[in-house]
């Protein structure tokens, strides 16, 4: 029975697990960083996907108040960043959060097929197990206080096999405010 729930739940335990900090940054003297308002950029290389990211971060993230860059701002506004910093401040602004994907590998997992040893010398000669990929997305999250002009906090998420970039989006954004919160930073 223990082992029939077990079975169930090792799904679900897995799908908790599929983003993990890989490495974190923070700046000592920041500890209680009061964000407020924030923006939320992405950078992935496509329009639409940095979009749905945006979003998603912004409805995931544990602040009060995050819009989605692209609600704001075109490229060329972003793509000047003393005119970006003025503008922010002016309207209220006392955070950016940055997020760009770094890495996307295809990292094979073995899947050995034999049951005994008259299997595994066979496969051994004539490898016949099948390898399945994983996919490993690598992202790249900072922090920035406007007030002080700073970064104050910078991370390397890893999501194993995200079924969709919401389901990614949404575990780097709980990644990334539990660390935050761990540390006093937010609130």
């Amino acid at each position: 029975m223990v082992r029939a729930a077990l079975l169930l739940a090792f799904p679900t335990l897995l799908a908790c697990q599929t983003t993990q900090l890989v490495s974190v940054w923070s700046d000592p003297a920041a500890r209680a960083v009061d964000l407020d308002k924030v923006l939320v950029v992405a950078r992935t290389g496509d329009a639409a996907t940095e979009r749905t990211a945006e979003e998603r971060l912004a409805r995931t993230l544990p602040v009060e108040h995050a819009v989605a860059a692209h609600q704001l701002f075109s490229d060329a506004e972003l793509a000047n960043p003393a005119a970006l910093h003025a503008r922010l401040v002016q309207e209220g602004f006392d955070g950016v959060v940055v997020m760009r994907v770094v890495a996307v590998e295809s990292v094979p997992q073995h899947a050995p097929t034999w049951t005994g040893i008259s299997d595994f010398l066979g496969a051994y000669i004539h490898p016949t197990a099948p390898f399945d990929m994983e996919e490993h997305v690598s992202v790249e999250t900072t922090v920035f206080s406007l007030p002080d002009d700073k970064l104050v906090w910078a991370g390397l998420t890893r999501s194993v096999d995200p079924r969709s970039l919401e389901d990614a989006a949404q575990g780097i954004a709980r990644t990334v405010g539990r660390d935050l919160r761990r540390r006093g930073m937010l609130h």
